[in-house]
């Protein structure tokens, strides 16, 4: 007998067709950003490759277009899949951009292609040029546009709620939160490994980094002297960002055995170990394209002892100067680990915990390892809540006092914060009252008892 109702099979309907966009959308971004790369299997200035990226960038445009009309006039909020989806187109028409102009410009048609075509004596690969060129800024925009329309829609839909949340976060300092919600699992045992490791947001992410790394190759290929910094080692030590994204979603997608903190860090062990050779194996096979290593060699500082900042041997970067494979691979592998896994250990003292600490601190028992009793939950939300302060501290004191002369002002703010760190050790000790069960099981006795907390058989 057949059960489904109207609703449900609207519901599967709806289900269906957001799979079915997220993975058109998705399949579009990477082909259009990957398009170009063609050239190189044309004769020099054939418009093969311009015209199928071309394509593939109205396909995406005509997809944005339809999404956006479909929410306009269905009033979905579009949710966070939307916006991720529309950054991704965003990222993905930024991207394709950046590489027809890289191929435009191996081609030498990058500045004269428009001023032959308005003086009528255009290359046939002019028009294909200048038409993909003018679609990725298109499906930018779009994506720019679809952005507007979902912040339209939930803002609106949202300013009912603000004085309830704020009144929610003023209790929740308070120490009073509005209801005793506990841990409440986003992702459980039986969602399988990969859904409890990786959200489909942080594979879009990893996808976004596949993306980008060609664009980022040939930004960084100019600075030889190490300008750019902080994007510039997002790039060379891969898995950074997908890594981060992972831990920092533990703030609201907990897990049911692991719960925040444990999550965080496995996730800051396991995503690396799934993102990083991949991505190695993208920076070996873009060091070894003829337009990009060209592109180093043609900016390196032959006279300086760092010939490039991001791809020489001598600063121990991604070596495309010298030519060594071994050390590419080497570089990119330990980098991203080593980083990722610092990137979600930061993440969970600084984010995190403390989030947490004040949004729902009940939901940290577990993990301090403290008493669920609702007789004592006062004084172990205190408890959780000084630990908040006694982990960023244990960071920031030797931090400042390390990287710092005795003689600077940062030396001694850390100095000034050691009273406070060892303030906020004894309210831990003082106001905790601990799971001696769970303690036990994993031999975690404390050294020093508090007399105020329950035996062990109470």
């Amino acid at each position: 007998m057949d059960t489904a109702t109207p609703d449900g099979s609207q519901s599967a309907n709806k289900q269906a067709g957001s799979r079915h966009y997220t993975a058109l959308t998705c399949g579009l971004v990477i082909a259009a950003v990957l398009a170009p790369l063609f050239g190189t299997a044309f004769p020099r200035r054939s418009p093969v490759a311009f015209a199928l990226t071309l394509i593939l960038l109205v396909l995406l445009l005509v997809t944005v277009v339809k999404r956006a009309r479909h929410w306009l006039r269905s009033g979905d909020r579009g949710g966070r899949r939307g916006y991720v989806l529309a950054a991704v187109t965003a990222v993905g028409g930024v991207a394709s951009f950046l590489m027809v102009s890289l191929m435009a410009d191996d081609a030498g048609i990058a500045g004269s292609a428009l001023p032959r075509v308005l003086n009528g004596i255009p290359f046939a690969i002019d028009f294909a040029y200048l038409a993909a060129s003018t679609a990725a800024i298109g499906v930018v925009l779009a994506a720019v546009g679809l952005i507007v329309v979902l912040a339209r829609r939930r803002v609106r839909a949202g300013l009912q709620d603000v004085g309830r949340s704020a009144a929610s976060a003023v209790q929740a300092v308070a120490g009073k939160p509005e209801r005793d919600r506990g841990l409440v699992p986003v992702t459980r045992v039986s969602d399988g490994f990969w859904r409890r490791l990786m959200s489909p947001s942080t594979w879009v992410v990893f996808a976004l980094s596949v993306l980008i790394a060609v664009p980022a190759f040939r930004i960084l290929a100019a600075d030889p002297a190490g300008e750019l910094g902080l994007i510039g080692f997002l790039f060379i030590f891969p898995g950074v960002p997908v890594t981060a994204w992972a831990a920092l979603q533990t703030t609201w997608r907990p897990d049911e055995r692991a719960g925040y903190m444990l999550a965080t860090l496995l996730r800051g062990v396991l995503v690396p170990a799934v993102t990083v050779p991949p991505l190695t194996i993208v920076h070996v096979i873009l060091t070894r394209i003829p337009v990009l290593h060209d592109r180093v060699l043609a900016h390196q500082r032959p006279d300086a002892y760092l010939r490039h900042y991001w791809f020489s041997g001598e600063s121990g970067a991604i070596n495309v100067i010298d030519g060594s494979l071994a050390e590419t691979i080497f570089m990119s592998l330990l980098g991203g680990f080593a980083f990722s896994l610092i990137a979600a250990l930061v993440i969970s003292v600084f984010v995190v915990w403390p989030v947490n600490a004040v949004r729902n601190p009940t939901a940290l028992f577990r993990d301090a390892m403290l008493s669920d009793d609702p007789a004592v939950a006062a004084t172990n939300i205190v408890a959780v809540r000084a630990l908040s302060g006694v982990m960023m501290l244990a960071f920031v004191v030797p931090t400042l006092m390390v990287l710092s002369d005795s003689d600077e002002p940062l030396w001694w703010v850390g100095a000034a914060l050691i009273p406070v760190l060892v303030w906020l050790v004894y309210l831990v000790w003082k106001r905790q009252r601990v799971d001696h069960v769970r303690r036990a099981k994993y031999g975690m006795a404390a050294a020093v008892p508090n007399p105020a907390d329950p035996p062990p058989d109470h």
